[in-house]
């Protein structure tokens, strides 16, 4: 009996001694820790976002977790093929200290239109590289280019005339796009929205061609412009201010014994207009249509001369040129427009045609208030309201 018990004792200690010695001395085979890969999120037609985790494994003995060693790299691994090894790496960290370790990345520069498949990966020290499921994700297709034309006028008189400058907008978001805008006068741009100014009128055509991620889209859009006037009548003039005193101090004829022109005993005014360089008169009142003018009918705006009125006030010509008109106001006891001289001059306005043939506010105006330049001659400027006719 006690023989039995030693032999069972002494086969205990040698599987006893036997573990213990594989555990201190035996061979240990290195494990990789577990690695899974999450969904793949906000996928876009070059990108999309990609998470994974990696978790502490169940090491047998200390032994084995020396020898497999620390995490020391993660990321993922993607690309086309069907294997993990073959993929792309996009490393996103380094040594792992604590479990379990979730990471993500967002992976850019794909194309377009494709599938891929992506791993999560980990990396130890003892180089082994474990990966974890896959996942897969199609990439969004481009979307098709959208070349919208829209064509803005100014928001000036005559905004549809010549002179004008238009803006031509798109709509189009597309990615990384590039546009091409034809116009039909021969201009070209590359801006997304550029402006273009038009100074003569017709029929017109603009051209947008929108390139991006290989797809080519045009637009053609056809809009007029109206011919720019090139001609323009003063159809009436009213005195709104004039200098009550000569240069001197002294004041203007007075009502003369036998003068018929004359009323009241305030100055008898003629208008009269000419172009500077030319010297040519082209507007001017005579004969008994003399206006009496004082301070009081002036406030009123009663001081007027129009075409074709019975106060016999004249232009010569519709067309003026782009030259400087000046429009000037005499005192004029006889009503003879020859026979007026510098001794009754009373102050004038320039008015000049191209000043309102701009591209701005002021382009093709029906009113315009010209103030006189002659404050160094009058204590007052002269200052004259004209309407205007604009012809082509």
């Amino acid at each position: 009996m006690k023989r039995k018990i030693s032999v069972l004792a002494l086969a205990g200690l040698s599987l006893l001694t036997t573990a213990c010695f594989d555990d201190m001395f035996g061979p240990v085979t290195p494990i990789a820790p577990s690695v899974t890969t999450g969904a793949i999120t906000n996928a876009l037609q070059t990108s999309f976002k990609i998470s994974g985790t990696i978790s502490d494994p169940s090491y047998e003995n200390a032994r084995q977790r020396k020898k497999s060693g620390r995490t020391v790299e993660h990321g993922f691994a993607y690309g086309t093929s069907d294997n993990p090894a073959e993929g792309i790496i996009r490393k996103t960290g380094d040594t792992i200290t604590t479990f379990p370790h979730r990471f993500e990345a967002t992976i850019t520069g794909l194309r377009s239109n494709t599938a891929y498949k992506v791993w999560a990966y980990a990396k130890t020290e003892a180089g082994v590289t474990v990966y974890g499921n896959e996942a897969g994700q199609k990439t969004n297709d481009f979307p098709d280019p959208d070349p919208t034309i829209t064509i803005t006028f100014p928001s000036s008189p005559e905004a549809d005339r010549a002179p004008t400058m238009l803006l031509f907008e798109t709509s189009d978001k597309t990615p990384g796009a590039r546009y091409v805008w034809e116009f039909s006068d021969g201009g070209t741009s590359t801006d997304k929205n550029p402006k273009r100014n038009y100074t003569i009128g017709g029929n017109q055509s603009v051209k947008l061609t929108i390139s991006a991620n290989g797809k080519v889209k045009s637009n053609l859009r056809t809009f007029t412009i109206k011919k720019p006037y090139t001609r323009v009548q003063i159809t009436s003039i009213t005195l709104l201010n004039y200098s009550q005193f000569r240069q001197s101090g002294s004041s203007w004829d007075l009502a003369g014994a036998g003068n018929v022109y004359q009323y009241g005993g305030n100055p008898d005014v003629m208008i009269r207009g000419y172009q500077v360089g030319v010297g040519a008169d082209f507007i001017y009142s005579h004969g008994g249509f003399i206006q009496d003018i004082t301070p009081s009918k002036v406030s009123a705006g009663s001081v007027k001369w129009s075409i074709g009125g019975s106060d016999g006030f004249y232009i010569y010509s519709p067309a003026f040129s782009t030259g400087l008109i000046r429009i000037t106001l005499y005192d004029s006891d006889n009503g003879d427009p020859t026979s007026i001289n510098n001794a009754e001059y009373m102050g004038s306005v320039p008015f000049r045609i191209g000043d309102f043939q701009k591209n701005d506010s002021k382009k093709y105006l029906n009113v315009v208030d010209a103030s006189g330049d002659n404050a160094d001659y009058h204590s007052a400027r002269t200052k004259m309201r004209l309407n205007l006719q604009w012809s082509e």
